[in-house]
């Protein structure tokens, strides 16, 4: 790494009823429930190292919620014309599909149509959909995309 080269990092901890998140520098993730959510921290962190101590966070999670994870990929894409990816009018015409595959699918592909092209940064999503305590944890393929 560069002089001008720096990482950011979120940290989620699921717990029953609850998500406690320490983010540094990241792009917030996204609550997406009843309506759609940017967990944004209490207080901004820079990215690693470069500032004090991060607080950790905490978020209700009502039964249902989603939470999407993301890089700055997403956040930072443009059109052609310069007009940023609208994420939140996005999400909530894709991320309420009850396949978390199919839903993260539809997302890239309004992203890709949105710049014209496939993104330029590296872009990572994850959508994670936490069950109530003590239920069962299904396990299906292709939950994670990263291009």
């Amino acid at each position: 790494m560069g002089p001008e080269d720096f990482v950011t990092v979120v940290l989620a901890e699921f717990a029953p009823g609850e998500l406690r998140l320490v983010n540094c520098g990241h792009p917030a993730p996204l609550r997406v429930g009843a309506g759609l959510d940017l967990l944004e921290p209490g207080e901004s962190a820079p990215p690693l190292g470069l500032g004090p101590r991060p607080s950790q966070y905490r978020h209700r999670l009502d039964d249902g919620d989603r939470i999407l994870f993301y890089t700055d990929g997403l956040t930072e894409a443009r059109d052609r014309d310069g007009t940023p990816f609208r994420l939140l009018d996005e999400a909530a015409h894709t991320l309420r599909d009850p396949l978390p595959e199919q839903a993260l699918d539809a997302l890239h592909a309004r992203l890709t149509a949105h710049i014209g092209r496939l993104p330029a940064d590296d872009l990572t999503l994850v959508l994670c959909r936490p069950e109530l305590a003590g239920a069962p944890l299904p396990v299906t393929d292709g939950m994670l995309r990263s291009s």
